[in-house]
């Protein structure tokens, strides 16, 4: 039961779809075949088509049969309202009804496939496709049926036909989408509705001087109106001008005013014809001026679109964002400067870096904007800038060329600066860590003077050394005589004490910058002599082993009762190939010698650079 009400329901539903359709087109059909006045044939533009492929097109697919079945319905009772004959009406209603689905059909995949901003070439496969090629079939349908209904045939009536579809379905389905979407209502806004109604006026009134005379082809006069309201008004307003042309144009013609008299009876050109081809000049330039100024409006959204974005960008980032030219002026600071520099954008523009930028700095900076004209991006240089409390803040900038919009070729330079007085801080203090942790591992914790490692540095340095500039080296080891026996009466403190005095007393004695007082190992030490002889290295041994003597260190188990130190020397003038462990083992062999001699005294090691062997003691 339910089911059967619900069917009779949608019934009802459809049937009275299908009577107000059939009444709404018929009534849209009765009136533009009034404008034809006696001659039924022959009319400017056949809106009903436009109006009924508009309204398919809204509805969507569901309902085709539904639209051209009442567009059928309607316009065959207008024809039959006006006497026409119904064979003949059937014919022109059937080739109406392909027109609309052909239309409608074409023009929904275009749309589909090609969405909007309108471009040019989709502005004219819409034309193209979308008016003349539906328009084109409809007319070839209704020759045919001419031809074979009344065995005539007329090129005129054929183009007649073909022009009155085109203009209908290129001006009436912009205008009832328009109507639709809200397109057409925009310019009636309270806004906009005086400025609205006067170019409309504007554009009546030229058509009514137009038409209203027979004696002049004034329609030249119609496109300044036309084309002001479409500037101000948009597509939607030109569609509008061009529907009052046409009824104006329609009306005063059908009334034997216009222009159009001037068109005498069996012209080549008939006089409807170039009404038709005024019309769709109209809406061209309409269609084609509304789509230069959509698109201008579109590129002028994005661009404001953009510079918004990047000014956004630009104003909340930490980081300083600089615009200059080549000679280092500033034309753009992003407002990140007052926090990091304290300047305001306003007071560094027009500067240069030369005028804050740190003088250790300028030059180099000159020559990365040289880099910069040249087209190279910088990455990652640092510079320091001053602030205005007058300190200088460290700054980390990428640069990149920018050119000229026009030419292509590079007028300045973008500058993305960071803060980096903190990373720059921290890296101070960590080379300053790392240099006093190199200091600590390379001097002798107790003595103060050089440890092992830094001796057998310094002593490859410099045997390579002279090996390149053939000057001799010298080294000599220094070791305290019955130094365990010091520590056994005195203890190791007291021992302590006594090395640290012997490193004073050959710091003492050792003053040039490049020598090197160093601690060998336990109660030795060494000393380098870069460009020194065997008699220099000698007599500089001599004096040390006499300065500890002379500061009398009590040493009981030593026989002469203090400390004294022994030395051995060495002298070499090293060749390409040869080893620096030759010069320590000659060094040590001396001192030896020295010790077995009786201590307290200074050995020379026998080598062929250095001079004759030398034993001194006191």
């Amino acid at each position: 039961m339910r089911r059967r009400k619900f069917l009779q329901s949608a019934l009802m539903r459809g049937v009275a779809s299908f009577l107000g359709l059939s009444l709404v087109i018929g009534i849209v059909a009765t009136a533009n075949l009034a404008l034809a006045g006696s001659n039924h044939d022959l009319y400017p533009l056949w809106w009903t088509n436009g109006f009924l492929t508009a309204i398919i097109l809204i509805a969507g697919t569901r309902k085709w049969t539904l639209f051209l079945t009442s567009g059928f319905a309607g316009s065959l009772a207008a024809r039959w309202l006006l006497h026409y004959p119904l064979l003949q009406g059937i014919c022109h209603v059937s080739a109406d009804i392909v027109e609309v689905a052909l239309a409608a059909y074409l023009i929904g995949r275009i749309l589909d496939f090609a969405p909007p901003p309108i471009g040019l070439g989709r502005l004219l496969t819409l034309i193209g496709f979308g008016a003349l090629l539906p328009s084109a079939a409809s007319a070839a349908l209704v020759s045919v049926a001419q031809y074979l209904l009344l065995h005539t045939f007329s090129w005129n009536y054929t183009f007649s036909w073909f022009f009155t579809g085109a203009l209908g379905l290129g001006i009436v389905v912009p205008l009832v989408v328009g109507l639709t979407t809200g397109d057409i209502a925009m310019p009636f806004g309270r806004r906009q509705l005086s400025n609205t109604l006067l170019l409309l006026l504007t554009t009546a009134l030229f058509s009514c001087l137009i038409f209203s005379q027979s004696s002049l082809p004034l329609f030249f006069l119609d496109f300044p109106a036309l084309l002001l309201t479409v500037t101000y008004l948009g597509f939607a307003g030109g569609v509008i001008g061009v529907v009052l042309i046409a009824i104006l144009g329609s009306a005063f013609t059908s009334l034997g005013h216009g222009p159009l008299m001037l068109i005498r009876p069996g012209s080549p050109i008939p006089a409807m014809w170039v009404f038709q081809l005024f019309l769709a000049a109209c809406i061209f330039s309409v269609a084609v001026l509304a789509m230069v100024l959509a698109e201008r409006r579109r590129l002028e959204q994005l661009a404001l679109e953009s510079e918004a974005r990047y000014r956004l960008i630009a104003e909340h980032s930490r980081d300083i964002i600089i615009m200059g030219l080549l000679d280092g002026t500033r034309k753009y600071v992003s407002p990140a400067c007052v926090d990091i520099l304290g300047w305001t954008p306003e007071e560094l523009l027009g500067n240069t870096y030369e005028q804050l930028g740190h003088p250790e700095d300028v030059p180099m900076m000159r020559s990365q904007l040289a880099a910069i004209a040249r087209g190279a991006v910088v990455k990652e240089v640092s510079y320091r800038m001053r602030r205005k409390d007058g300190n200088y803040t460290w700054l980390e900038a990428n640069l990149s060329p920018y050119p000229d919009p026009k030419t292509g070729e590079i007028i300045g330079f973008v500058n993305v600066s960071r803060d980096i007085t903190t990373r720059k801080s921290s890296e101070e203090d960590l080379q300053s860590a790392y240099l006093a942790l190199e200091a600590l591992a390379t001097v002798d914790g107790l003595t103060g003077i050089a440890n092992r490692r830094r001796l057998d540095e310094v002593l490859t340095i410099e045997w390579r050394r002279s090996i390149r500039t053939r000057l001799p080296l010298s080294l000599i080891l220094l070791d305290v005589d019955h130094f365990k026996a010091y520590n056994d009466l005195y203890g190791h403190i007291r021992g302590d004490s006594c090395l640290k005095q012997i490193a004073e007393a050959a710091l003492d004695v050792v003053r040039r910058p490049a020598d090197l007082v160093a601690r060998f190992g336990g109660e030795e030490f060494a000393i380098v002599l870069p460009a020194t002889n065997g008699q220099g290295a000698f007599e500089l041994a001599e004096q040390l082993r006499a300065a500890v003597e002379k500061r009398a260190l009590r040493h009981e188990g030593n026989d002469t009762g203090i400390v004294t130190v022994s030395a051995g020397c060495a002298t070499v003038t090293p060749q390409r190939g040869s080893s620096v462990i030759q010069i320590i083992e000659a060094a040590d062999s001396a001192l030896y010698a020295a010790k077995r001699s009786g201590r307290n005294r200074v050995e020379i090691a026998a080598m062929s650079s250095g001079p004759e062997p030398l034993s001194v003691s006191d």
